[in-house]
């Protein structure tokens, strides 16, 4: 299998299962895509850290360049856990708006 069709791969792998998990109405749920979505920003920044050949002839190739960047900041992980941070307060004030709609239409009966 090609480079790029792994990536793909686990493009993949990663979207499904997050598609899937925000279509859960449970609190527990939408903190799990929060921390699956966290997990993979640390561990992209944290593998440019890595300066293993194969992984930086990877990093060189442009498709896996946007994806897995070069350099390593400490502010890129504040700002991964800020935009975390704000999807999920989207994502939960969004969840009490439609609760709250789908009640008052309930209980008015149309």
């Amino acid at each position: 299998m090609s480079r790029i069709r792994w990536i793909h791969a686990i493009l993949i792998a990663v979207t499904i299962p997050l598609g899937l998990g925000s279509r859960l109405d449970s609190i527990s749920s939408l903190l799990a895509c929060v921390g699956v979505a966290y997990s993979i920003c640390v561990l992209i920044e944290v593998q440019q850290l890595i300066k293993w050949a194969p992984l930086v002839r990877l990093r060189e190739e442009t498709p896996a360049d946007i994806l897995l960047g070069h350099g390593f900041l400490w502010t890129d992980l504040v700002a991964y856990a800020a935009g975390v941070l704000l999807a999920l307060g989207v994502s939960a004030a969004s969840e009490s708006l439609l609760r709250t709609s789908r009640k008052s239409r309930t209980a008015s009966g149309t």
